[in-house]
Order: structure tokens, then C-alpha cells, then sequence
């Protein structure tokens, strides 16, 4: 039966069988904050926003790791038409039909069903004898009889698998030897230099970045802005809240289309966050390069998880900048307790 509404139907993961309406803009993810909560750990916080238009109904992905439609992988802020039939994969397990509007859901449940119906095992091979005439003898076959073996044969054939044995131990325990050899040559080629250092006002221009695609779109723009002042309004509660509020601006701005802010309140909660989170986090990775500098590993190391827990989107320039000084501290901490090892064995 036809629908005047577009429907999403739930055919794969832990909802299979929900139906959602798109009777107006949607979001889905994993918070609990989202029109339609995806039950799956592996689905981001706001995965994907689905709007009707004139055009029909338009899919933006919102989430980090892309938005699968179909078998094409979208990254996040670009938007796609959705038509009737299509597959939208988030997480793991969960697999949502669209169907648009006049559309016989029924009918294209039905067709999706079919298409991923699993298949019937194959027939066991039936084995097809020759027909002998009636009056024909059937020739009995010969029973395989191995003739007993001499002693000497006895002994050679022993004396065989003995050295085949011994060759395959042979072949295993030089391999062995070979791959220490090569894990522990200090010739083997490895690029042990630190990463580059950003200086401060490199990190400032970075906290203010939005990775990816952004075309205006009011309703995001506005989720964004409401989720930027939940984040200020509890910045203290976790470290890595005053990085989401800064972002979370930012992301307003990007989907706004506009330079400014819309009330001047917004305005100054955004420069205190943004003061705030330059100077903690700017201080933390001074502190985490200059003591790698110094080959204090383990005070670096700290710093340099401080950084990455405040800002805590893997897609920030800040954030890969310092989880590739936090690997280059973790090698060295590593080799310093190899060498420490050696030493005392």
C-alpha cells in the first residue's frame, strides 16, 4: 500500500522491522538528542540528516567515518538524492530501505527480501551407473592388498621419514632465526625523527577548523548552534567539552553560511571558549614537546594524552599532530625499556 510520506524500514541490525516517517527534517544516531536513536555502538553520536525538498528527500551525512548508501561511501557534509529502493548503511548491522512518497513500501520490502533471501543449497551429485545387460556378470573388483614390506625396505622407509622430518624442522627453525635477526638488526630502516611542532598560533587557526564538505543548511546550523551552548554552559563537567562548544560554533558557522554569530551573547561565549581551550591546550603541548626534547618520555607522554582527550575529533589537525608525537614517545619509551632490559638480563 502507498504512502503519502517517505518511510525508512529498518531490514538489517538490532531494529530490524521499525518504521520511521519522514514527515520533516530528521536526524539519526546513537544520542539520545537524535529524531531516531540507532540502537548500535558503532554509529556515531549524529550519523546522518534526512530533509524532504521539492527535489525529494535529501540524505547529508554528518558523521566522520562516512555514510554508506547503496555500495558508495559519502563523507561527511555531502548530501545525496535518495531514491525509492535505496539501501542506507549505518554501523555495522544496521540497514535502513527508503521509500519515497506513493511508493508501494510493501512491494519494495518484498523486493529487497528476495534479493537477499539466502540460497538453497545445491543437490548432492547422483552417482550414474552403466546399465549392464541383464544377462552380464558384474566384475567384481579386486581387493587392494599391499605386499608385506622386507626389513631392509622396513628400515629405508623409516629412515625417510626420519629426514623429512628433520628437514622441515631444519626449514622452521631457520626461519625463525632469520625473522629475529631482521626484527632485531639496528641497520633495519626506520624513521625515528619527532613530527613537526605546531606553535601556538598554528594550534589557534587549527581548534578553529571544520574538516569537510559544508552547504547551508538551516536546520543543522541550528542544532549546531544549541549544542554549542549546551557544551559552554557545561564545560567543567568533562575535559573535552569546551573543545565541543568551540566546534560546535564553528560548525554553525560553517552550515550558516555567515562569518558572525547570531547575538552577541553567542559571540562572547564563543571567544571565552576559545581563550580557554587555546591556552590549556597550547600549554599541554608545549609541555609534552619540549620534554621529548629533553627525552623525559614519560612526562611527553601525559601531556601529549592530555591534548588528545580534550581535543577528541580524530579529523582536527591539533589532534593527528599530537597523536603522532604521542606514537613517536611511545617508540622511545619502548626502546628505552628494551635497552633497560638487556642490560639487566
Amino acid at each position: 500500500m502507498a504512502d503519502s510520506q517517505a518511510q525508512l524500514i529498518f531490514v538489517a541490525g538490532p531494529q530490524a522491522g521499525q518504521r520511521v516517517t519522514v514527515a520533516g527534517p530528521v536526524v539519526l544516531g546513537r544520542s539520545a538528542q537524535c529524531d531516531v536513536v540507532i540502537d548500535e555502538p558503532y554509529v556515531s553520536r549524529r550519523q546522518v540528516e534526512l530533509a524532504p525538498t521539492a527535489e525529494g528527500v535529501i540524505l547529508q551525512s554528518l558523521s566522520d567515518r562516512g555514510t554508506k548508501v547503496g555500495r558508495k561511501r559519502y563523507r561527511p557534509g555531502k548530501r545525496v538524492l535518495l531514491g525509492s529502493g535505496d539501501v542506507v548503511s549505518l554501523g555495522a548491522e544496521t540497514q535502513l530501505l527508503f521509500v519515497g512518497p506513493g511508493e508501494d513500501a510493501e512491494a519494495l520490502l518484498a523486493d529487497w527480501r528476495r534479493e537477499h533471501a539466502p540460497a538453497e543449497p545445491a543437490p548432492e551429485p547422483v552417482a550414474i551407473e552403466a546399465e549392464l545387460a541383464d544377462d552380464a556378470p558384474v566384475p567384481a573388483r579386486p581387493a587392494a592388498q599391499s605386499a608385506p614390506l622386507s626389513p631392509e625396505q622396513e628400515k629405508a622407509r623409516r629412515k625417510r621419514r626420519l629426514m623429512i622430518g628433520l628437514g622441515i624442522y631444519f626449514v622452521v627453525v631457520m626461519g625463525a632465526i632469520v625473522a629475529a635477526a631482521l626484527l632485531r638488526d639496528p641497520a633495519r630502516p626506520q624513521d625515528d625523527r619527532p613530527p613537526a611542532r605546531l606553535t601556538r598560533e598554528a594550534i589557534l587557526e587549527r581548534l578553529q577548523s571544520v574538516p569537510g564538505e559544508h552547504y547551508p543548511n538551516p536546520v543543522t546550523a541550528q542544532r549546531a548552534l544549541t549544542d554549542a551552548r549546551d557544551y559552554f554552559d557545561r564545560r567543567k563537567e568533562r575535559p573535552h567539552y569546551l573543545f565541543r562548544a568551540v566546534q560546535e560554533y564553528n560548525r554553525y558557522k560553517a552550515f550558516a553560511g555567515a562569518d558572525a554569530l547570531p547575538s552577541a551573547d553567542d559571540l562572547v561565549r564563543y571567544q571565552t571558549a576559545l581563550r580557554e581551550l587555546h591556552q590549556r591546550v597550547a600549554d599541554l603541548y608545549d609541555q609534552g614537546y619540549i620534554s621529548a626534547q629533553t627525552a623525559r618520555w614519560t612526562p611527553a607522554q601525559q601531556a601529549f594524552r592530555q591534548v588528545l582527550t580534550i581535543v577528541d575529533d580524530p579529523q582536527n589537525p591539533v589532534h593527528r599532530n599530537t597523536l603522532a608525537h604521542l606514537s613517536y614517545v611511545d617508540r622511545q619509551l619502548a626502546q628505552q625499556q628494551k635497552t633497560r632490559s638487556r642490560y639487566f638480563r
